[in-house]
């Protein structure tokens, strides 16, 4: 679990460091989009998983769960300076709502962070462990979504 926390840590690092040498307040911007960036790409190898379109694999499982609880542990409502959102900021889809009802926002990322254990815990315990604990994580995500992100 500590090599993928690793992981992680160094894929958002690697991510915004480039921003951070350009400009201070884009920095948090570019480590947001690295942690989504992380939890798409785990999010994605356990939904493969869950839908049959890839083989259950318990060792990728525990891989992409802990991948995901790690980022889960971020303050990530820390990474949203004022005039990030999408109207002020080509390339994000962060909505002016994350501003406007910052509360309800933790308190999204914070449900998150209440599931992300029980998917590191469930994952490599068999496919239908692992389906019930992603429902916990992606049912968390879809409704941060559907208030906090703007469309494409």
């Amino acid at each position: 679990m500590k090599r993928t926390l690793l992981l992680a840590a160094g894929f958002a690092t690697a991510l915004t460091s480039s921003a951070f040498a350009q400009d201070p307040f884009l920095m948090p911007v570019a480590a947001r989009q690295g942690i989504m960036a992380i939890l798409a790409m785990n999010m994605g190898t356990l939904g493969g998983m869950a839908r049959g379109k890839i083989d259950y694999d318990a060792e990728a499982a525990q891989t992409a769960a802990n991948a995901i609880y790690g980022v889960s542990m971020v303050d990530y409502a820390s990474l949203f300076p004022e005039g990030s959102d999408d109207f002020n900021l080509d390339g994000t889809r962060a909505a002016s709502a994350i501003f406007d009802n910052p509360a309800g926002f933790s308190a999204e990322w914070a449900k998150v962070q209440m599931a992300a254990p029980t998917l590191a815990a469930e994952a490599a315990n068999g496919k239908d462990a692992m389906v019930a604990a992603l429902g916990g994580v992606g049912g968390t995500c879809r409704a941060c979504h559907m208030s906090f992100r703007a469309p494409e």
